[in-house]
């Protein structure tokens, strides 16, 4: 599984998570010993929507600054270093 893919899943999962217990809260679900059901109202869903896309853009994102800063860091470190005699 590529990197960006498992941070998107993780995010996701940690999304979900945050949105089950906030349906708890709210009476929206029910536990049953086999399954949870789930009554969202479409107002709810909606902002699942737009919460997950919102995750899987910031996911995907951050992945990418932190490639970009491990570059740059490599980058960095690959120049050679001159003392202040201008010596190597």
């Amino acid at each position: 599984m590529d990197d960006v893919q498992h941070v998107s899943v993780a995010a996701r999962k940690i999304l979900l998570r945050k949105v089950d217990m906030e349906m708890r809260k709210a009476g929206l679900i029910r536990d049953h010993p086999r399954t949870i059901k789930r009554i969202m109202l479409s107002d709810k869903v909606e902002n699942y929507k737009i919460l997950d896309k919102t995750v899987t853009e910031r996911a995907l994102l951050d992945k990418e600054a932190v490639i970009q800063r491990r570059a740059a860091s490599r980058a960095e470190n690959a120049s050679p270093k001159i003392d202040e005699d201008g010596k190597f």
